[in-house]
């Protein structure tokens, strides 16, 4: 059975601590280690820290209840990537990303810096791929 913690209500409806709270567990049912919500006043672009296969993870996310999220979450990810040493770097949004922050992520991308998106779709199939609770 799917987990249901993270489903359409909460990319609907929120609340954006919520969704933050979702995505961390998300990790944590996923294997990852060491999973942290740094959110807040000095985060340095980051809302969740977490350890994979001893990589550092970083995320950023975007919880919005009727536009796409803005571009600058881009460069909010890129900034943390730098503070926190982060091998990966993903903006996670409750809503499809726009042109904007696609052409912003392809304009980091063209001096190699990669930002990759957990867009609902994205965060649906991943939530389909692991337990409830984690070990």
């Amino acid at each position: 059975m799917a987990p249901s913690f993270l489903d359409e209500r909460r990319l609907l409806k929120g609340p954006w601590q919520a969704f933050e709270r979702d995505v961390a567990r998300l990790l944590i049912c996923a294997g990852f280690e060491d999973v942290r919500v740094v959110g807040g006043s000095g985060d340095k672009g980051a809302d969740i820290v977490g350890v994979k296969n001893g990589q550092i993870w970083v995320v950023q996310c975007k919880h919005t209840t009727t536009a796409p999220p803005q571009k600058s979450a881009v460069q909010e990810i890129v900034d943390a990537g730098a503070f926190y040493k982060a091998d990966r770097l993903l903006v996670a949004t409750s809503r499809a990303i726009g042109g904007s922050l696609q052409a912003e992520i392809e304009r980091f991308a063209r001096v190699g810096i990669i930002v990759e998106t957990l867009d609902p779709a994205k965060l649906r199939s991943f939530v389909s791929s692991v337990p409830e609770y984690s070990k």
